[in-house]
């Protein structure tokens, strides 16, 4: 008989997916399979067109920690993951990609460490994989001193899958920015750093990040050069101007791409967040209101 203190599970992994149906099966037996077993595992999907939702709920039908939500439409990452936060029951939170793996031995070795610590958000040390699984290289990242450097830099401190963070500190912070379709891990970085929340993570690579050829693609590189400028700007103490000459890049790219619905879709988001946030700096740095 199952007591009230196992019905709530410690730990919430949350993952969302779209259209992940070729390696979506690696990343949920990486979850499954831990060592560590005092959590409820939330698949997010976000309105995938593939067979994604047949292999989650064959998982699902074999393992009860599986949790499903669906999206009604495609929302994007951030909105995917704060629907997955407001679900978890657990004190703890941990992401994962679902394209990417995690080492089976994770949470046995970051749920203590965080403890010990008194950690707000932990990551990991990364292995970096091919398509196919191969390991390319590892990578344990920068010390904790160099966290906001990196950020602005447009450099991960650890990945995004490998991050656990505590449910007390995500809610307080609101969670993720939904109007940052590229580098909303970065961004909710330093805001954990902002609001002196303590943020470490462990130098082992417990968690295998997977390089694939969409990861390179030219919208998305532009997209997340172009957020992180404006992180730093934001989370900077200079004033903040408008520049018609991004503007103009910005339409110039639009019209170059205008047959390619996606990337065309992804711009016009950026556009709109990239204004949003120019005025409300501008409102903030002109003393209006």
């Amino acid at each position: 008989m199952k007591t009230a203190e196992h019905l709530v599970p410690e730990l919430s992994v949350i993952m969302a997916n779209y259209n992940g149906g070729d390696l979506i099966s690696d990343a949920i037996e990486s979850i499954l399979n831990q060592t560590y077993r005092n959590f409820e595992f939330i698949i997010i999907d976000d309105g995938s067109a593939d067979n994604s939702m047949d292999i989650i709920q064959k998982f699902q039908k074999n393992d009860e920690r599986i949790k499903l939500i669906q999206n009604e439409k495609n929302c994007g990452l951030p909105k995917s993951l704060n629907n997955g936060i407001k679900a978890a029951k657990g004190q703890y939170i941990a992401r994962q990609d679902s394209d990417d793996l995690s080492a089976l031995d994770r949470f046995e070795k970051q749920i203590p460490y965080m403890k010990e610590h008194n950690l707000d958000l932990c990551g990991s040390g990364t292995k970096y994989i091919s398509e196919n699984g191969y390991q390319l290289a590892c990578d344990k990242g920068p010390s904790r001193e160099e966290f906001k450097d990196y950020l602005f830099s447009q450099r991960a401190i650890f990945p995004h899958g490998s991050a656990i963070f505590t449910k007390k500190s995500i809610e307080a912070l609101e969670g993720y920015n939904e109007d940052f379709f590229y580098t909303q891990d970065m961004e909710l970085w330093l805001r954990f750093l902002e609001k002196g929340y303590r943020v470490d993570k462990l130098d082992e690579p417990l968690y295998s990040f997977r390089i694939q050829k969409e990861n390179a693609s030219e919208a998305k590189i532009q997209g997340q050069n172009r957020y992180t400028k404006y992180l730093k700007e934001f989370y900077s103490d200079q004033p903040i101007t408008f520049n018609l000459k991004e503007i103009n890049q910005m339409v110039n790219f639009l019209r170059k791409d205008k047959k390619k619905k996606n990337s065309l879709q992804i711009e016009l988001k950026y556009f709109e967040s990239l204004l949003k946030y120019k005025i409300k700096k501008w409102i903030k740095y002109n003393n209006y209101f």
